[in-house]
């Protein structure tokens, strides 16, 4: 994943967070791409439909990887604070589309 120049000065790290992984609402609001700390994860340079819409997306943006990745984020970030000793509150909000073709395997339901 390539990091974009572009910054949010309205992201969670602008307002207090140390660190944000994820996407900027759920899986039926455009654009779709990730976004860590304070910049989007590639470019959302193409369209297609993700989820229930269609609009623009990163090139190796998924719905069905959104969960997975931001967990695997999070266990990441956990592991790390674990490691230093660092007090830690985390907060991990499992994004969804409001129809079933975002949802993944072993969540479903």
């Amino acid at each position: 994943m390539s990091i974009s120049r572009k910054r949010s000065a309205a992201g969670p790290t602008a307002v207090g967070f140390d660190e944000y992984f994820g996407i900027s609402a759920s899986l039926d609001m455009p654009p779709f791409i990730f976004i860590h700390n304070d910049r989007t994860v590639g470019a959302a340079d193409g369209e297609e439909e993700v989820g229930c819409a269609k609009d623009r997306r990163a090139a190796d943006f998924e719905a069905v990887d959104v969960l997975p990745m931001i967990t695997a984020k999070a266990v990441e970030y956990i592991g790390g604070a674990r490691e230093g000793g660092e007090a830690l509150l985390h907060v991990l909000s499992a994004q969804r589309a409001a129809c079933a073709a975002g949802a993944v395997e072993g969540v479903r339901g």
